[in-house]
């Protein structure tokens, strides 16, 4: 492994070895171990807008996560006919899935939750990057 392949190797154990914080059923505060990252400048960005879409969608995230890549984000309910044309919805707001593609994770930053609350959010556009 090359020296840049082993740091990178190296931060991705250390991202899922965070130990974070965590309230139990009885609302005490517990230490567990948690897969908790941050990502920053997404490689790519893919949306599926219609039921067509979301196969092609889903078959580029596993191809970019068995290339190594980490893959965040979520498909919709309304995503649901793309894989049984029965199961109906009621139309979408938004894109049916949405995925963004990072080389890799970064640790997460014990301040982070008051970094992220002076951060606005970002915006959808309804354009990929």
């Amino acid at each position: 492994m090359s020296n840049a392949a082993t740091k990178t190797h190296e931060a991705d154990l250390q991202a899922q070895n965070v130990v974070s914080q965590t309230p139990d059923t009885a609302g005490q505060v517990s230490e567990s171990r948690a897969l908790r990252c941050r990502f920053e400048a997404p490689l790519h960005t893919l949306i599926a807008h219609t039921p067509a879409q979301v196969k092609p969608l889903m078959d580029a995230v596993e191809a970019h996560a068995k290339a190594g890549r980490w893959c965040v984000g979520y498909v919709r309910y309304e995503a649901a006919s793309a894989f049984d044309a029965a199961l109906q919805t009621h139309p979408a707001d938004g894109p049916l899935a949405w995925f963004a593609v990072f080389d890799r994770a970064l640790p997460w930053l014990k301040n982070a939750a008051a970094t992220l609350a002076m951060t606005p959010a970002p915006t959808f556009n309804g354009t990929a990057r």
